[in-house]
């Protein structure tokens, strides 16, 4: 008999841990694009105010990499040994094209 609610229980488990990884990539978009609108409404505002466009930009730049170095330092410490000047010369230049004037121009148009 304990055997068989061993059994059950741990099937239950599965099943609910099964349904929680089913949730977690919707989930998880779901918030990413509620935090993209916060901060394309935020940033409307922000420029309606006054707010000089590329200074937006900075401020919004170095915030992001204040929250995601910590974790990028702390996760990815082995990566790091393997980056050298060449490597971080060519994310620094992608950032740049692929970020910075995109966005630049995004809120220009705002």
């Amino acid at each position: 008999m304990e055997v068989e609610t061993a059994v059950s229980a741990a099937t239950k488990a599965e099943a609910t841990d099964a349904e929680v990884a089913a949730w977690k990539a919707p989930a998880t978009m779901v918030l990413v694009q509620l935090f993209n609108t916060g901060m394309v409404l935020l940033s409307k505002v922000a420029i309606g105010g006054g707010m000089f466009v590329f200074a937006l930009l900075a401020y919004r730049s170095l915030f992001g990499a204040a929250i995601i170095l910590p974790f990028a330092l702390l996760l990815e410490r082995i990566k790091w040994k393997e980056i050298d000047w060449h490597a971080a010369g060519w994310i620094f230049l992608n950032a740049f094209i692929g970020y910075a004037i995109p966005m630049s121009l995004y809120y220009y148009g705002l």
